[in-house]
């Protein structure tokens, strides 16, 4: 694993996860992946014998409890196409448990018109539940055992109810803008997940349609953040002119910000 944790910091997430994952009802956990931007650490193992994830954050702790909170809650909504979440710690050292979802494919490796009514009803069940998404992106829906996608990774969602954004997020206005789809218009930025599950599918933009702007979410931006956004485009474009064998995720981030109409007219 590229890029591992200090020392320390892994000692104290093994021994979290030994004593309160134990406490909780965890078992037989092992570390899968590492030092994440956001997430210190990745665990796969059992809860209370069944297979699950755990996902751990030192870094923005207080997102782990949101992905708890609406995890749960689109989970009671639709249990066909949300991953059940089981368990929360909180604190500045937090993670949360959620179910192992037996799948090896995403959407990324076949973005196929049969999981159309899948998506369709995803996004349904985010409106209802009042819950912005803002990442839709291939890889976080996974196709399960049954056929059906399942949606994973709640942690920087929006709560329509409380509109409150992770502490974390506007101190990485960088990573909330880009990384995370969004529409820059002027001094407003907004997300739209029906908006962006037509860029997943084409085909679904005439049953979409009716959807998009029904649950918009919107925030100012500060001139700041525009000059930081604007530092952090070009500097990618310069590497990309003296790159040819760049990253995936930097190509990525690269096409989302000239997605942004701001920066297209600049």
């Amino acid at each position: 694993m590229k890029g591992r944790l200090d020392k320390r910091l892994r000692a104290r997430w093994d021994a979290l996860i030994e004593t309160e994952g134990k406490r909780l009802g965890l078992g037989g956990c092992r570390p899968f992946l590492e030092n994440k931007l956001v997430n210190d650490i990745f665990y796969e193992g059992t809860f209370k014998g069944r297979p699950c994830i755990v996902k751990c954050s030192s870094r923005a702790p207080e997102s782990i409890a949101n992905e708890f909170e609406l995890g749960a809650r689109l989970h009671a909504k639709d249990p066909l196409h949300f991953p059940e979440v089981f368990a929360c710690h909180p604190g500045p050292y937090a993670f949360v448990v959620r179910e192992k979802v037996e799948s090896e494919r995403t959407l990324a490796d076949e973005p196929d018109d049969r999981y159309a009514d899948d998506v369709v009803a995803i996004i349904d069940a985010l409106f209802e539940s009042e819950v912005v998404f803002r990442d839709i992106l291939p890889s976080n829906f996974l196709i399960a055992a049954d056929g059906h996608l399942k949606l994973i990774d709640f942690q920087f969602a929006v709560d329509m109810r409380t509109r409150r954004i992770d502490p974390w997020m506007l101190r990485h206005p960088e990573y909330h803008f880009t990384v995370f789809a969004a529409v820059i218009q002027g001094s407003v930025a907004w997300w739209d997940d029906a908006d962006y599950a037509t860029l997943l599918l084409p085909s679904l933009r005439p049953r979409l349609e009716p959807r998009i702007g029904r649950m918009r979410f919107e925030i100012p931006l500060t001139p700041l953040v525009v000059f930081r956004l604007r530092l952090l485009a070009l500097r990618l474009r310069i590497r990309r002119m003296f790159s040819r064998r760049d990253s995936r995720k930097r190509h990525a981030i690269c096409r989302r910000l000239e997605r942004l109409k701001w920066l297209s007219s600049s």
